[in-house]
């Protein structure tokens, strides 16, 4: 009985077989890579969002609703992104 090959000389049920083993790992990998670019881009925009909130508050000084400006203008930056958001802590 003849059994049906690609022109590789590979059965073809190895072929499924292996693209079924990688296939996994390979998906790992590109959406870990997705991932970490994602960390990267909210660190970015944690670090700028936080100049912006010292640039402004450096600006506004000791003036009463300071606080709560440069809440807002942190919340500007960062809300642009959709990725993470902030939340005032009461102490």
């Amino acid at each position: 009985m003849k059994t049906e090959r690609f022109s590789g000389g590979r059965p073809r049920g190895q072929t499924v077989t292996e693209f079924a083993l990688v296939l996994p790992v390979l998906l790992t990998i590109i959406l870990g890579v997705i991932d970490g670019g994602l960390l990267m881009f909210s660190v970015g925009t944690a670090r700028y969002a936080a100049s912006e909130g010292s640039r402004a508050a450096a600006a506004l000084g000791n003036q009463g609703p300071a606080d709560s400006q440069i809440v807002a203008s942190i919340r500007t930056v960062v809300t642009t992104t959709h990725l993470f958001s902030v939340r005032e802590h009461l102490a």
